[in-house]
């Protein structure tokens, strides 16, 4: 499915963002959203040569997603906003049967010891990062902030900052 920057920007529009940009919240608001739970998980991929920033895994139950947790807050929010738009824009991620680096399969075993280990060297095979699934989650991720800037200009500001700052918006 390729889908225009306009359309994904209105698919951004419709989700809950919260207001002020919460990570946390967001991913309750978009677990409510999907009817199962989210759970965010802080990896060190950096280890893990060929391994991606982040990773979407779905289970019978719920869905994990699994970040680098050795980089900046704003970079964590982009890797986390680029898998749910795996999620919001309904990307198959079917599994294939790759080569992973040794490393990366272990990063990601001590974190979810209990997913069998040919699922996740299957997962990670996925490294086409240049697809265009993988160029529209990263353009969704943008497109997220860029919705969440909408509603944080149309919500009212707090009357204290309206006084000291009239001119602001």
């Amino acid at each position: 499915m390729t889908l225009s920057a306009e359309e994904m920007l209105e698919r951004a529009r419709k989700l809950p963002i919260p207001t002020p940009w919460d990570l946390n919240e967001f991913i309750a608001n978009i677990a409510e959203m999907r009817g199962r739970p989210i759970h965010l998980i802080g990896t060190d991929t950096v280890t893990a040569a060929g391994s991606p920033c982040g990773l979407w895994l779905v289970r019978p139950h719920d869905d994990v997603i699994l970040y680098d947790q050795n980089t900046s807050a704003y970079h964590i929010d982009q890797i986390v906003r680029h898998e749910v738009g795996h999620m919001v824009l309904g990307h198959d991620l079917a599994l294939t049967d790759q080569t992973v680096p040794e490393a990366a399969s272990e990063v990601f075993r001590s974190v979810l010891p209990d997913i069998n280990a040919d699922t996740i060297r299957a997962v990670l095979g996925r490294t086409d990062f240049a697809n265009e699934q993988e160029r529209e989650a990263e353009t969704f991720a943008s497109l997220i902030m860029l919705a969440g800037r909408e509603q944080e200009k149309k919500a009212p500001r707090p009357v204290v900052r309206s006084v000291f700052f009239p001119n602001e918006r």
